[in-house]
């Protein structure tokens, strides 16, 4: 039994029974049972009604127990007497009683009348009304506890959620209900701040004294906890989730034969057999104390299993009985539903081979294609469509090829008369490459045979008018094997009709011919499906040419391709282009219009250009722009395979399947990116398939159009869906429930379909909601479609819900969409193809000899670049980055067509292209919102990368970046979170205490800077840690090793170049499989060497964090690593047969890196070297892209940290081949601290590294939070606020509120923000604060609430925090919280002192600094008249806010200097507030009073200042302190400082103020490095005193309170000033920023 319940109990019935019983009016007399209690329990109660029963002033109470017996605490009086029982004082006329049972009573029938009070009515009479009762559980828990107070809130909220559920059936025991209440409130004692999360925990896992299982998660959501709590009771009773009954044997089945999930057993630290032997134990009987033991999310798990689909067999038999019923009893006979059912091959091959009755056509044929597609893969595991069968061929050759001579053979396998069609086609296409294949490799290893029907194209098959075409049958899939006698078999398939288009190639080759521009009322699809059948190949269209020029190219397009008869191979697609492309720069020369229409122009770019439906256009494969891109691929896989049989390919052998896969992305997509139509259209590349592309309008008719953007291909989906994976994989618990928001612009089911149904394939537990905002016009498809899909999906016992809910809601695409409801709701948003939807096309004209060195390869390189990437937006030039005159004469040509004219008339010889602006700028709103919505926003686009987001200003994590995804890989996938970092900071903070590398106050500064650095250096760790804790360890290892490794082994310097810095976690791909052993990091040194040739360098760093020295798998992941480097970039002749591959993908890593420049402090991704200012990035990518780069060397590094070893590390080692650096817990305190300060690793390091890697880390002395606090290195020229060295000792006396009254209220704002329902969590560090005048209270939002949500909330703290009138509080954001300064009361605060700050900050003799107060952490704050960023300053503030103490306290720092290096010159209007320097040997001259004596200090400074500059001139001497040092001691000039105090009343007369003002521009604009600094006060900071000039040219400003936020604006340019709390509190602006102090006292 939990402590204190017979306390608690006792108190709560005995004021219950007080307050039925005593001080009753009239009316019959009051008498009350309490009975069914512990005894204890009643000697509590008794206990408090004595004390109650003895107040003055209240009726006498009789009270009788129903025992004769003495008991320990129980007064005499209250118990019977001889003779007496309770039903004899139930008759006694006295004016009130209440009888407590004790031993059993004889005369029970004689109280069956009197009211009662019991363990289960007390509560149960109070469930669903006020809960007065609960209440008075609540107070008396919390007092038991040892709170103080009232209890928190949220603990009333929390507890009665907990009870409208338990409660619902009138069975709530007060004894238990109290039990469970105690222990959460002594949970909640135990932490060390009372959060609202505190709160919510301590109540779900006190939830096992009601005998239910704890539920970590019970208030993940509010919505869910009741639901959560109502299954928690019905598993707990022994039933299933859902509330049916289920047996213990069945529920022991389930214990033996779940599968558990390692991410919940992880999460709750426990190992499977433990968690099986705790279940049994539940049903065993174990009661509570079972239970205890587990988490309701691992019995929920028990529940989980999913309805088992039918199998293959059951699900082929169903589909023949609704497609074609009568022929049932076939399948039967065939006797292969069971196997199918288990996957047998046998089985299924028996059914695809089997021969169907006459005139029918194949079982096979029935089955709805995904059906059938299965079948296949059961029937030929190892057989999977190929789109390219060459590529194909390669990899199977490939993998069979041992090394010896032998025979490979490629043949056909199948009945000939299934894919007669399918067979010339393939010879058609590839037929004439392979039998040059075959001849160039007749010396080599392999001979290569091939089947001779795939050789011959021939005549095509035959066909007559009158015979049905079954392009099923003529077109079914070939099914090919490779083979290599005595090596082994390959087997793959080639499906025409799986790549949309093949055989419309054909067509137009053979016959089909088309007009320029021809018009078809169909989408490409239907198109294509048409030219399926081959008698609709013959087609001519006679079509009057409409010039010269497309008349010759019509000619030339009609004679080659009607020579191809035979097939197609390179040779022959080359000598068409050869003989076209002089045709086309001809065209160039004379097809120049004149602000008219050119009607041979239009058929020039229109030639194999058809229209569709909906304004789109095709460009047909046989264009012989995408016929360049086929001659080069059919030219490489040739010479690729003649090697292959030869000598064979000479892969990294590390991972060459990566090659193969690449091969398959590569396509002639967006080649040209852009063509023109009629009507003044401008399409844009949005698809190919089968050589073709589709282009949709990116303006018509001088309009822009945006529809371009719907398609999404299904690759693009595919990465969509392995993101969620990710999630799901971080955050497990959301397989129970997880919510996507999908944008869509499309309107059509095309896209939310197919994104769920990967989803259902890749997670096939998941239960998800998937919330699609879209075109209302598209509602109905859509949800049809789902319900075809998912129609037949089982709802479980358990489960209330489908595990796919589809919610529609309206959004018409460029509107703002309504996010609102969506807050706090949303896991995931998927915005594809979103952000691009503003575009401008502009056309541009260049000298046409213009562009970037290098060859353009059609078949590798983009045919587009970016030319300009502003912060925000993108400005995309639709030519490649590499000179290629053919696609520029096209481009010349197609602007042409759209403007009707060169767009430089006067210069026609120039290139004409189009370029095209994305505004992402108009998005951001659009963009920020979703993150306040969702926990991660997955971002995919064509042309919004990771630069424009990290440009803006309030920039959301970027987790991962992964640019060319998709087909083609089209776009760029950014997943960005603006809620991850309190959690990674929080377990950073835990990571660096549990090491000892940081204490209490130190730990939150150093984990925010590691996570600020993390995300640079390692961005898949701090997405891991998002969800794992353990990520932690990962993270502080690797920005530690990175750190170490820059300092002992950095990088020349001595050439331009690039350093980059790749985490191999997200290059997995280069890899294998993932769980193969990798390092962790790889540094890319790219330079540009003598001959402007780039050289490679590359360092593989392995990091091992451990709590003691422990190398682990080191050298094995090094060597595996710096192999993989070596095999995949060495040069020269020994260069790979994949290098070339491999450099793109260096490429693709490095784009991911982001371009903002960081200083090396950061540990930036990216780091350039440009030594003569002009960056070497397009250099070093354009020889990235062409393969021309160097390798130089190939080095790997461990660095093995052991933290919680005291000693100092060893010097740097050898670890086989590889360099070995260790750090102990002192370098690694060291290398944070240096971190922490913003140190650059590689300062000063120039020249060849080679002497610094024999350097060991030096250890020094243990760091500790000074250390970690502030930079051992400063910059003294720039740095106006100085660390001082020490900070202020606190106040002695009783000063200041204190840690527990500030504890309170912070407790209070968070309690207040709950109540007002904007989640807020604690801060990761300095939660508050305290200084001299006010007191900071640290925040940091939930996922999806805004900064407005909490800051709005701003009057509701004020009025809990009982702030005065008047007061106001300043918000600010800070490292990622929201910052409340509550200013104090006059009897709060506490004066910081002027001596104190002197004594520890003396003057510095090279510099002119004084220290002007304190900051809230009681550092001093100090002004550097001799920095560039605060020569001069500027002091405002009303009356009463401090400004003369200020000004006096200045002063008196200042003249701390010797007489003899500083002079003052003062001007006092007022004559009484500078008074005690009249006679300051400082001083010169008189106290100025008026206009005239300021306008006389200022000209002499003017003139002082030229004769100072004439002096310092022959001596080179930049500033005083320069030429001090270098004349005589008689000869040096002191600091001159000009105070104009009362400046509004100086500059009252305009003639004075326009002269005076002049005076203060040249000497603020020059006299500061002449020694000679302005200070101007003022009590009136409106606008007409201080102008913007002024304002300007004193760059430092010191504000105290103002009256209003304009006033504020005025001094500092911005508000904050009017919500000071006065008596020295201030606001100091500095070019490094704005800081606020308390301005300290001179006495």
């Amino acid at each position: 039994m939990t402590p204190g319940v017979a306390k608690v109990v006792g108190a709560v019935v005995a004021t219950v029974a007080w307050e039925a019983l005593a001080n009753t009016g009239s009316g019959p007399r009051p008498a009350l049972r309490v009975t069914g209690f512990e005894n204890d329990e009643v000697v509590a109660a008794l206990s408090v009604l004595q004390r109650l029963d003895r107040e003055p002033g209240v009726s006498r109470l009789v009270i009788k127990v129903g025992t004769k017996s003495p008991v320990a605490g129980v007064p005499t009086e209250y118990l019977l007497r001889e003779g007496q029982t309770l039903t004899y004082w139930r008759n006694q006329s006295v004016p009130a009683i209440v009888l407590f049972d004790w031993d059993a009573q004889r005369d029970e029938e004689g109280l069956a009348a009197v009211n009662r009070l019991d363990d289960m009515s007390l509560l149960n009479d109070e469930v669903g009304s006020d809960g007065g009762r609960f209440d008075l559980v609540n107070r008396a828990a919390w007092e038991f506890a040892g709170g103080a107070g009232e209890p928190p809130s949220r603990l009333a909220a929390v507890l009665s959620a907990v009870r409208e559920t338990i409660g619902a059936g009138g069975r709530l025991s007060l004894r238990r209900w109290t039990a469970y209440v105690i222990a959460a409130c002594l949970r909640i004692q135990e932490a060390p701040l009372r959060t609202p999360d505190v709160v919510e925990r301590a109540a779900a896992e006190s939830l096992p004294e009601l005998d239910l299982f704890p539920d970590a998660d019970l208030f993940a959501s509010d919505a869910a906890a009741r639901s959560r709590l109502a299954r928690n009771v019905n598993v707990s009773r022994g039933n299933q989730p859902s509330g049916s009954a289920i047996s213990d044997d069945d529920l022991l089945q389930r214990i033996d034969g779940a599968e558990l999930s390692t991410s919940s057993l992880e999460r709750f630290e426990l190992s499977d057999p433990q968690v099986r032997e705790r279940m049994r134990e539940v049903v065993r009987g174990g009661g509570a104390a079972a239970r205890a033991g587990i988490d309701l999310s691992l019995w929920l798990e028990l529940f989980e299993r999913r309805a088992e689909r039918a199998g293959l067999g059951q699900q082929v038999r169903a589909s023949i009985v609704a497609q074609a019923e009568h022929r049932l009893p076939e399948f039967d006979e065939l006797d292969v539903e069971a196997g199918l059912d288990h996957s047998e091959q046998r089985a299924a091959e028996q059914f695809l081979r089997a021969e169907p009755p006459e005139a029918m056509r194949p079982l096979i044929e029935t089955l709805p294609s995904a059906l059938r597609r299965r079948v296949e893969k059961v029937a030929f595991p190892d057989s999977q469509i190929e789109p390219d069968p060459l590529r194909a061929l390669l990899h199977a050759l490939s993998v069979l090829d041992d090394g010896s001579d032998a025979v490979a053979d490629l043949r056909f396998e199948g009945p000939d008369d299934v894919g007669e069609w399918s067979r010339w086609l393939f010879a058609f296409l590839y037929g004439p490459t392979l039998v040059g294949v075959r001849e160039g490799a007749e010396e080599g290893r392999l001979t290569l045979r091939i089947d001779d029907s795939l050789l011959d194209a021939g005549t095509p098959p035959e066909l007559t008018d009158d015979s049905e075409f079954d392009s099923s049958v003529a077109w079914a899939p070939l099914r090919l094997v490779v083979s290599i006698s005595d090596v082994g078999v390959r087997r793959f398939r080639w499906d025409p009709l799986a790549t949309m288009g093949l055989t419309a190639f054909a067509a137009l080759v053979v016959g089909y011919s088309v007009t320029p521009g021809e018009q078809f009322d169909c989408d490409l699809e239907a198109f294509f499906e048409g030219l399926n059948d081959p008698r609709e190949w013959e087609r001519t269209s006679r079509a009057s040419h409409s010039g010269p020029v497309s008349a010759r190219i019509a000619e030339l397009r009609a004679a080659h391709l009607g020579s191809w008869s035979a097939g197609i191979n390179a040779d022959s697609l080359d000598q068409y282009l050869a003989e076209w492309e002089p045709i086309l720069n001809g065209a160039r020369q004379t097809l120049v219009p004149a602000n008219a229409p050119d009607q041979d122009l239009e058929a020039v770019v229109l030639t194999d250009v058809v229209r569709l439906a909906q304004s789109r256009l095709v460009m047909l494969a046989t264009h012989p722009l995408r016929l360049r891109w086929l001659a080069r691929h059919l030219r490489r896989m040739s010479k690729l395979l003649v090697q292959c049989l030869t000598t064979g390919l000479d892969l990294n052998q590390e991972n060459n399947e990566l090659f193969f896969e690449w091969l398959q992305r590569v396509s002639p997509h967006r080649t040209p990116p852009l063509i023109v139509g009629p009507d003044e259209t401008v399409a844009i590349a949005v698809r190919e398939s089968g050589g073709h592309e589709e282009y949709v309008p990116l303006r018509q008719n001088g309009r822009e159009s945006r529809d371009w953007l719907a398609a999404v291909d299904d690759a693009a989906v595919e990465e969509l869906v392995k993101v969620i994976a990710s999630y799901v994989d971080t955050y497990p618990h959301k397989l129970d429930g997880l919510s996507l928001l999908l944008l869509d612009r499309d309107g059509t089911p095309r896209l939310p379909l197919r994104l769920a149904r990967r989803i259902r394939t890749r997670l096939p537990r998941i239960r998800f909601e998937l919330l699609v905002l879209t075109d209302p016009a598209g509602h109905h498809d859509i949800i049809r479609a789902f319900d075809a899909e998912f129609a037949d999906d089982e709802v479980g016992d358990e489960r209330l819900l489908p595990d796919v809910q589809l919610v529609l809601r309206d959004w018409v695409p460029d509107t703002e969409p309504n996010l609102e409801p969506f807050k706090d709701r949303v896991d995931l948003a998927l915005a594809p193809a979103l952000f691009g939807t503003r575009t401008t096309l502009n056309q541009k004209t260049r000298d046409a000899a213009a562009g970037i060195s290098g060859s353009y390869d059609p078949w590798l390189h983009r045919s587009t670049h970016d030319i300009e990437e502003t912060s925000q937006n993108v400005v995309r030039a639709m030519l490649p980055g590499q000179r290629d005159p053919l696609l520029e004469t096209w481009s010349t040509l197609c602007v042409r067509q759209d403007a009707h004219s060169a767009v430089a008339p006067q210069a026609t010889a120039n290139t004409d292209y189009f370029e095209m602006q994305v505004r992402f700028d108009r998005h951001q709103k659009l963009f920020r919102e979703l993150h306040d919505v969702a926990h991660w926003v997955v971002t995919l686009d064509a042309f919004i990368g990771r630069d424009q987001i990290d440009a803006l200003d309030d920039k959301p994590d970027v987790i991962l970046v992964r640019p060319g995804v998709g087909k083609s890989e089209a776009y760029t996938l950014i997943v960005s979170s603006a809620t991850g970092r309190r959690f990674v900071v929080q377990r950073l903070i835990r990571k660096l205490q549990e090491i000892g590398v940081a204490d209490s106050l130190s730990a939150g500064a150093t984990a925010q800077r590691i996570y600020e650095v993390g995300r640079n250096v390692v961005p898949g760790a701090v997405l891991r840690a998002l969800g794992l804790g353990r990520a932690a360890n990962e993270i502080v290892g690797l920005v530690a090793s990175r750190f170490a490794v820059a300092q002992q082994m950095p990088v020349r310097t001595d050439r331009p170049g690039l350093e980059i810095w790749i985490s191999f976690d997200e290059q997995q791909s280069w890899f294998g499989r993932s769980q193969r052993t990798r390092a962790d990091l790889g540094r890319f040194l790219l330079t540009l060497d003598e001959d402007d040739e780039v050289r490679l360098e590359i360092l593989v760093v392995e990091s091992k964090f451990r709590q003691t020295f422990d190398l682990g798998a080191a050298e094995q992941q090094l060597d595996r690593t710096t192999e993989l480097c070596q095999a995949a970039f060495r040069s020269g002749d020994a260069s790979p047969d994949d290098r070339e591959f491999w450099l793109q993908e260096l490429a693709a890593a490095v784009e991911q890196t982001s371009a903002i420049r960081q200083t090396g402090a950061e540990l930036p991704a990216r780091r350039c070297l440009d030594l003569s200012g002009e960056s070497p990035e397009a250099r070093i990518f354009g020889a990235l892209r062409t393969g021309q780069v160097a390798l130089d060397s190939v080095q790997g590094v461990a660095v093995a940290v052991a933290a919680a070893n005291t000693d100092k590390a060893p010097a740097p080692s050898v670890l086989g081949a590889h360099t070995l650096i260790r750090l102990n817990q002192p370098e690694l305190q060291t290398v944070i601290g240096d971190l922490v300060a913003g140190i650059d690793p590689s300062e000063n390091v120039t020249g060849t590294p080679d002497a610094a890697r024999s350097t060991a880390l030096s250890a020094p002395a243990k760091a500790g939070p000074d250390t970690l606090a502030r930079p051992t290195r400063v910059d003294r020229e720039s740095a106006p606020l100085h660390a001082a060295p020490k900070a202020l000792e606190p106040p002695t006396v009783s000063a200041g509120l204190g840690e527990a009254e500030l504890k309170v209220r912070y407790e209070r704002v968070l309690e207040v923000l709950r109540e007002h329902n904007v989640p807020v969590v604690p801060a990761n560090t300095e939660q508050w604060l305290e200084g001299p005048g006010f007191y900071v209270l640290r925040v940091a939002p939930k996922t999806g609430v805004t900064v407005d949500r909490v800051v709005n909330r701003v009057n509701e703290i004020a009025l809990a925090l009982r702030l005065p009138a008047g007061q106001q509080i300043r918000t600010s954001l800070d490292r990622g919280t929201i910052v409340f300064e509550v200013p104090k009361t006059p009897e709060e605060r506490y004066p910081v002192l002027a001596r104190d700050l002197w004594e520890i900050c003396p003057p510095d003799d090279g510099r002119l600094i004084v220290p002007i107060g304190a900051d809230i952490a009681g550092q001093p704050v100090q002004l550097d008249f001799s920095s560039p960023d605060s020569p001069h300053l500027l002091v405002a503030g009303t009356t009463g806010s401090g400004k003369s103490v200020a000004l006096e306290t200045i002063l008196h720092g200042l003249t701390r200097y010797p007489a003899e290096s500083l002079r003052l010159r003062l001007v006092d209007p007022k004559g009484t507030e500078l008074l005690d320097f009249e006679d300051d040997p400082h001083t010169d001259g008189l106290i100025g009073g008026d206009a005239a004596d300021a306008l006389e200090i200022l000209e002499d400074a003017v003139t002082e200042m030229q004769r100072r500059y004439e002096l310092m001139r022959p001596l080179r001497a930049r500033n005083l302190v320069q030429y001090n040092q270098a004349v005589a001691v008689q000869e040096r000039k002191p600091w001159v400082v000009i105070v104009l105090d009362e400046y509004a009343d100086l500059t009252s007369d305009p003639d004075d103020k326009a002269r005076i003002e002049a005076l203060l521009r040249r000497l603020t604009q020059k006299a500061r490095a002449a020694g000679i600094h302005v200070i101007a006060a003022t009590q009136r900071p409106s606008a007409d005193v201080i102008s913007t000039t002024i304002r300007s040219n004193l760059p430092a400003q010191l504000a105290l309170r103002v009256k209003t936020a304009t006033d504020s604006r005025i001094i500092l340019d911005e508000g904050g000033a009017e919500a000071l709390a006065g008596q020295g509190d201030a606001l100091l602006r500095t070019a490094r920023g704005l800081q606020r102090l308390q301005v300290a006292w001179a006495e």
